[in-house]
Formats: structure tokens, C-alpha cells, sequence
């Protein structure tokens, strides 16, 4: 998978991806692929947990920059101790809802790891820089701190009743 080559390149990915073998090695983190993601939840990495263990799923087919940035997002969540605590609570308490203010920090949290890593590439890959050009071509600007109204929407949290 190139997200794993690409990530390997950066101060910021070696890091990560050493915690995330980490999490593997003491049980507390598993990886599958499931070709079905998209259709099933509508996304093509996942990342879920009780609170103790967690579960990211990747589409076998994600590639390119674009895995690269969902991915890392996706390992920010599986390594954000404070997303676990939220669910474990959730399951343990037997909360009926997700909490929308840790949902929202959660997910501020990964972008915010997301717009530093890709700081990081724009320095090491010329590649990375000509993909971040097309995707701006194409009306996409990734190489921006997004807002909280952008978040919520991307993640559906009007839907949900969010904050």
C-alpha cells in the first residue's frame, strides 16, 4: 500500500506508524481489509473501538495521495486515547448517542494531524506537491486548515444534532 511508503517518508509518519505497530503488537489495535467499505458505510477506511480495542478497516483498492491523507487521518483516531475513553464509556455506560463535541474534537484533532503531514510531504515529495496542484485544479484545496463548519459537514454531524 503506498499510504505506508508515503507515510514512511516523514518524520511525522515514522512516528505514527511505529505507535500504530505498537498498538498491534499489545492487542489493542487490528487491521482488515473488507473490498465492501464503501458500499457498507460509505467511506473506504474506518476506524471503530469499544474503548479497549479497535478495528481499522481499509478498501483494498484505496491508493494513491489521497490513501495516503485518509489513512493517516484514520491512525490519528486508533491512536487518539481520548476517542477510546469516549467509547468506552459510551458502551459501558450504555449512552444511547455519541457525544457531538467528542466526535467533533476527535475528528478536529485528525485534520489538524492531516494539515501537518501534509506540510511535511509538500517538503520531501515533489510528487505529493503536483498531486496537491491537480486536486486544487479539481476545487479540492487539502493543503488548508479546515473549519469546524467544514468538519461538521463532511462528517454529517448536522444530521446528528451536533454542537
Amino acid at each position: 500500500m503506498i499510504a505506508l511508503k508515503v507515510l514512511a517518508q516523514t518524520r511525522q509518519g515514522r512516528t505514527t506508524l511505529k505507535k500504530i505497530a505498537e498498538q498491534i503488537q499489545q492487542g489493542r489495535l487490528s487491521v482488515q481489509t473488507d473490498a465492501d467499505l464503501q458500499a457498507k458505510v460509505g467511506c473506504r477506511a474506518s476506524f471503530y473501538t469499544d474503548g479497549t480495542t479497535g478495528t481499522l478497516f481499509l478498501d483494498p483498492a484505496l491508493d494513491g495521495y489521497a490513501s495516503v491523507l485518509i489513512v493517516y487521518h484514520e491512525f490519528i483516531h486508533a491512536l487518539d486515547e481520548d476517542y477510546r475513553a469516549a467509547r468506552y464509556w459510551e458502551k459501558h455506560r450504555r449512552y444511547a448517542t455519541k457525544n457531538p463535541l467528542t466526535e467533533l474534537n476527535a475528528e478536529k484533532k485528525a485534520y489538524q494531524a492531516v494539515y501537518q503531514l501534509i506540510q511535511e510531504l509538500k517538503e520531501c515529495d515533489p510528487s505529493f506537491c503536483q498531486f496537491l496542484r491537480q486536486k486544487k485544479a479539481e476545487g479540492v484545496d487539502l493543503d488548508r486548515v479546515f473549519s469546524d463548519d467544514e468538519i461538521k459537514r463532511a462528517h454529517g454531524f448536522s444530521k446528528k444534532g451536533a454542537a
